[in-house]
């Protein structure tokens, strides 16, 4: 069986991979910023997704997720 294989542009460290023909300038960052820690923490963690196998990503959204639900929780409460 052969591989399918797509040729990536050259990036420097750092940056994602794009495809030929996709301007890079138009690829947003995975998040940016929210101002409030707790989202910004919860955030952080998908930034390990590209060194985890695929199998290993559902953890990741779960937790994330998870400390997402308890932010929005913890400010209908009044947090």
């Amino acid at each position: 069986m052969s591989e399918f294989h797509v040729p990536l542009n050259p990036m420097t460290e750092g940056e994602a991979p794009v495809l030929p023909g996709v301007d890079g300038e138009l690829i947003l960052p995975v998040w940016e910023p929210t101002g409030d820690q707790a989202v910004d923490a919860a955030l952080e963690r998908l930034n390990e997704l590209d060194d985890l196998d695929a199998s290993e990503h559902v953890a990741i959204f779960e937790s994330v997720h998870r400390q997402l639900h308890q932010r929005l929780s913890d400010l209908n409460a009044g947090s």
